[in-house]
């Protein structure tokens, strides 16, 4: 995958994915039962970067798909494949939750190695803040929904997190994630364009 093809993806997929999370928020509503919490899969096994024993920039697919395997049982064993993709349903969530990870070419090395791990799920956004700090940048994805891109870049990899912020969600540091991503690379803040972080603002500071 090129550099300007994961740029796209970071832009255009949490568009896309607000979609089906969407739809998914209206299902629960019209249904009127609230969501019972469910364990987060993957994230006792160890701290991210790494995930269920996943770690970019090292693991490749073979090794990736017997982690799943390994340290989530009740993941379904029909794993779906792209050239660059692999994706995986996780069963006993409330709603449909995917784990997409995406390898590409690690050229010091010359192996194809894990490069994104995206995880679609509810994660308590001060986890992040307690282990990896003040974010770096933030991008309002759309304003009349409010859906927020938060970066945190260490280096040789970013994590990314989605996450709703509206009347219901406030913004605030027990938010919670929708999708979270760690990607190999630390430079999306400036190539994106997005606005420093700005501690628990009003979303129309990060919008002007």
């Amino acid at each position: 995958m090129t550099r300007l093809a994961l740029l796209l993806f970071l832009l255009i997929f949490p568009l896309l994915a607000i979609v089906t999370l969407t739809t998914a928020l209206l299902a629960d509503s019209s249904a009127g039962a609230a969501s019972e919490p469910v364990a987060l899969p993957g994230f006792e096994v160890c701290t991210l970067p790494c995930w269920a024993g996943i770690m970019i920039g090292d693991t490749t697919m073979t090794e990736a798909q017997a982690l799943v395997v390994t340290h989530l049982p009740s993941a379904t064993t029909q794993f779906q494949f792209t050239p660059n993709e692999m994706t995986v349903d996780i069963e006993g969530f409330s709603t449909p939750e995917m784990i997409m990870i995406r390898i590409n070419s690690d050229e010091h090395n010359g192996q194809v190695v894990i490069s994104e791990i995206n995880l679609q799920l509810s994660y308590p956004f001060e986890n992040l803040l307690t282990q990896f700090g003040a974010p770096d940048c933030l991008n309002v994805i759309d304003a009349s929904s409010e859906y927020a891109t938060i970066i945190w870049q260490r280096g040789s990899f970013s994590v990314v997190a989605t996450t709703i912020v509206d009347s219901e969600h406030p913004w605030r540091h027990d938010t919670t994630t929708e999708i979270l991503r760690v990607v190999m690379g630390g430079e999306f803040c400036e190539q994106l364009n997005y606005a420093p972080w700005s501690g628990f603002a009003k979303l129309w500071r990060y919008e002007q």
